[in-house]
């Protein structure tokens, strides 16, 4: 069975917090095995997948400080992908490490941002929301 993790984000993503993520936000996850953390700072969630290393080391709580400050974004190196939930203006911000090690694939609909970890979660998600048809002649 392959690794799979998936979120489904709603299209208001205020007065979010660490306490009702789970139901603002949907998670599936079957077999995968990396770390996600998830912290709170000021009025933001970060979810922070995989393992960012800061100054040699794997590190995870300088990560809200270093990405608000587009100039020691940098600084963050490892495998990662991490996403910035802003819970005053409901916007959602994406960033992944320089080789993209952690592969993301994604889809809008009905405003909800599909996020899914694996091509095939995501071609099965849009089969099962029925925006996507397979037409077997073409195969």
């Amino acid at each position: 069975m392959y690794p799979s993790l998936q979120f489904e984000f709603s299209n208001s993503l205020k007065n979010i917090n660490i306490k009702n993520l789970k139901k603002k936000i949907k998670f599936k996850s079957k077999n995968f095995k990396r770390d996600i953390k998830i912290l709170s700072f000021k009025k933001d969630i970060f979810i922070i997948l995989g393992r960012p290393i800061i100054k040699d080391k794997v590190n995870f709580k300088d990560i809200p400080f270093l990405f608000l400050d587009e100039k020691r974004k940098k600084e963050i190196n490892g495998e990662f992908l991490i996403f910035r939930i802003n819970t005053e203006n409901s916007e959602l911000q994406i960033m992944n490490d320089r080789f993209a090690s952690i592969q993301m694939f994604y889809f809008e609909y009905k405003k909800k941002l599909y996020i899914s970890l694996n091509y095939i979660d995501t071609f099965k998600k849009l089969i099962e929301i029925k925006i996507l048809k397979i037409r077997e002649y073409t195969f």
